[in-house]
């Protein structure tokens, strides 16, 4: 009896049968990403406005991380803009701590004049060696035209 109580206590004392607390499922994180959301705010139609996602390998290992856009309006470009360090549709290898910069524009057409208007890009992190994922992080990207 002794040894099953000790057993489950190591169990438990390293977290196998406790469940983890909600920041350190945060702390597990692989790859970060800066800002969380981009918000263009209202901008004049036809007017052009970039912003950056900073990406970074936040993990002990390299991981291969990709930048896409899961939806992106007529009004928002994203992919190898000027000031892009990402490399758009194929991704690349960032060693630990290494970060790339991934460029999204914005740009008010008439059409969409006065409705807000929502694009979704998907950071992915993946192993170099097997393609696994790993991690996923969706940055929302918003802005309305006048």
């Amino acid at each position: 009896m002794k040894r099953i109580v000790a057993f489950l206590s190591i169990i438990i004392g390293i977290g196998v049968l406790a469940p983890m607390p909600p920041a350190a499922l945060a702390a597990t994180r692989l790859v970060q990403v800066s800002p969380k959301h981009i918000n263009f705010g209202t901008q004049p139609v036809g007017t052009l406005t970039f912003a950056e996602l900073a990406v970074t390998n936040a993990s002990a290992t390299s991981l291969l991380v990709l930048v896409d856009a899961v939806e992106l309006p007529d009004d928002f470009n994203f992919g190898n803009l000027a000031g892009s360090t990402c490399i758009a549709l194929e991704g690349q290898v960032l060693t630990p701590g290494e970060s790339c910069i991934a460029v999204v524009a914005f740009q008010p057409s008439e059409f969409f004049a006065g409705r807000r208007q929502t694009a979704t890009l998907l950071v992915t992190a993946s192993d170099p060696s097997s393609g696994a994922r790993l991690d996923s992080v969706t940055v929302k990207v918003t802005g309305r035209g006048n």
